[in-house]
Formats: C-alpha cells, sequence, structure tokens
C-alpha cells in the first residue's frame, strides 16, 4: 500500500527491539518407543489467551515472533527455531526443547484451528544462556501429518498424511528447566508454513466489488477503508497485520500498510491516537468505499474499523 510508509517489526509479548541469538548447546534426546503424536489436538481451537509465557524467581521466559516462512510445502520436513527470550531482564541458565509443534489455520477473530500434528518425536533440546539481550534458539526438527488421519475421529491413523497445501502457524509447546530443576510449559506460535491461496493476477477487484483508487498521489485526496488499526510501535509481524494483509491480497487488492498519520484526517474521523499502525484500501468515490466495507463484512465476518475522506502525504 504506496500511500503508508511501513513500519519495522519487534517481538510479540515484548516491549522491546529484536533481541541477538546466543549460541546454544544443542543436544539429542532418545525418542521414546511408545511416543504417539498427539492427535488429540486435532480439532481444537487456540486463541491468543491460550499463549503461555513462565515468569518466576528464575525469571520470565516468553517466545520472541520474527514472522518467519520455515518452508512453502507443508508436507516437507520442518524444520524450524523457537527464540526463547527473557521477559523480565533477568538472566538464566536453562535446559529447553520442542515438545509439541501443530500447524492451526488462522481464521476470524484471532482463533486457530489445529488441522495437523507432529508425526515424529521431536529429540533436539539445548543447554545455555538466556539474556536479556539475547535469545536462545531451541530447534525441533519433525514433519506434520494432516488430522484426516487421526485415529480418535475415525482416520487411518497413517503417518504419511500430508498436510493438504495452504498456510499454517506452526504453534510449539517447549519444556524449559532452569537451573533449580523446575520445569515449566511456553505456548506460542513460532513460524509459518506453506503458502497462502494464490490471489488473483494483477491488482484488480474481484467480481462484484469495487475498483480500487485510480490515481493514488501525494497530496491527493482519496476514500480510506481501515481494515485494521493497531497501536503504535505495533509490529508488521502481528498476527492481526498478517492476517489483514492476506485478506486483501486474496481479494486482488493492494495489501500493505504503515503509519496511519500518512493518510491526512484519518486519525481524526476514526478518533485514533498519533503513532497508530493502518491497513487500508482506498476508492475514488465514497460509494465504492462504502460497498467495500459491506461485502468485506460479508465476506469475512468482521466490520472495518472505519472509513474517511483523507489526502495522502507519504508517497513519491
Amino acid at each position: 500500500m504506496a500511500a503508508i510508509a511501513v513500519a519495522v517489526s519487534t517481538a510479540v509479548g515484548l516491549d522491546r527491539d529484536e533481541v541477538t541469538p546466543a549460541v546454544p548447546t544443542p543436544t539429542e534426546t532418545t525418542a521414546g518407543s511408545g511416543w504417539e503424536p498427539r492427535w488429540d489436538w486435532c480439532g481444537s481451537t487456540v486463541t491468543e489467551d491460550d499463549f503461555s509465557t513462565h515468569t518466576g524467581e528464575a525469571g520470565g521466559f516468553d517466545l520472541e515472533w520474527r514472522g518467519e516462512r520455515v518452508s512453502t510445502d507443508p508436507a516437507a520436513p520442518i524444520s524450524v527455531s523457537a527464540h526463547l527470550v527473557s521477559s523480565t531482564g533477568q538472566d538464566g541458565v536453562v535446559d529447553a526443547r520442542v515438545t509439541e509443534v501443530t500447524a492451526g489455520v488462522l481464521g476470524e477473530d484471532m482463533r486457530w484451528t489445529v488441522v495437523g500434528v507432529e508425526s515424529a518425536q521431536i529429540t533436539q533440546e539445548v543447554h545455555g544462556t538466556v539474556t536479556d539481550a539475547a535469545a536462545l534458539d531451541v530447534p525441533a526438527e519433525t514433519r506434520l501429518v494432516s488430522c484426516e488421519a487421526n485415529p480418535l475421529t475415525g482416520g487411518s491413523g497413517t503417518l504419511d498424511t500430508p498436510v493438504p497445501a495452504g498456510e499454517y502457524w506452526l504453534l510449539a509447546t517447549l519444556e524449559v528447566t532452569t537451573a533449580d530443576g523446575e520445569a515449566y510449559p511456553v505456548f506460542a506460535p513460532v513460524a509459518v508454513i506453506g503458502e497462502p491461496a494464490t490471489p488473483p493476477p494483477g491488482d484488480s477487484a474481484p467480481e462484484g466489488w469495487p475498483p480500487s483508487a485510480t490515481d493514488l498521489h501525494h497530496g491527493g485526496e482519496t476514500w480510506g477503508v481501515y481494515t485494521v488499526v493497531l497501536e503504535a510501535g505495533a509490529s508488521t509481524a502481528d498476527p492481526r497485520w498478517l492476517e489483514g494483509d492476506r485478506r486483501l491480497g486474496a481479494l486482488g487488492y493492494p495489501a500493505g500498510g504503515g503509519e496511519l498519520g500518512c493518510d491526512l484526517g484519518a486519525t481524526e474521523s476514526l478518533g485514533l491516537g498519533d503513532g497508530a499502525m493502518a491497513i487500508a484500501s482506498y476508492f475514488d468515490t465514497q460509494t465504492d468505499a462504502e460497498l467495500f466495507a459491506q461485502k468485506y463484512a460479508a465476506a469475512f465476518g468482521d466490520q472495518v474499523v472505519g472509513m474517511a475522506r483523507v489526502t495522502t502525504v507519504c508517497m513519491d
């Protein structure tokens, strides 16, 4: 989206800049003979409220979200790292390992539906230090099996049943053991795998939807419809941002976003403070803007944040 300047990413769950990876000491554990995939995850709905961190006497731990796409093929073997960080500023020597990885489809209202689980036990673990300035990379190597094979619901139980083509979020559970021997779970998204549905060619609107503005330029007036608005300093790796970007791209509209203040008149019309981040679509007329808002709500079940007549000023 040319009318708004793009912001930089920061960590999800942490109000600080991206940290430098620490050098862990990787080891392998022995796979248990009685291991089975976590079929009970299949069909589960996960929300942001389910993501967990740990804070205690030995320090606090969180997972840093970097928006990484580790593979475009969800059927291929997965090699991913969970970035363990300190959420309290305390240094800590830990043993950490990823115990589970599931694949979730991001839907409406920031809800993930689990459609795949790991088909091979994860055996990597690391010993290292988590500091205020360094992330400890905790590796995991496995591959996914589709929940269509879930024997608990009548599936074949065949572990080579691939997850269908599409885009999925990898949701990881870590076990973090501190120097005092206490083990704590941490659960959060760590990466994306696969690819979203291919949008229509070009930047043309789908049939029945209004066309985008024909002449966006610095100092020009247009109608902006704002589908995602985040607080000042928010990350463009925020799941809400990525989903908003994906939706517009899938419809064939120009996707992208940045500072709301680059659209003069928007912050006042929407009643928002300075520095807010936004994803918007632009239209030549108020009629087209209103039609887009109606169709967007019908297609996704979400109302747009708002619309406004604006002057675009962050354009070359």
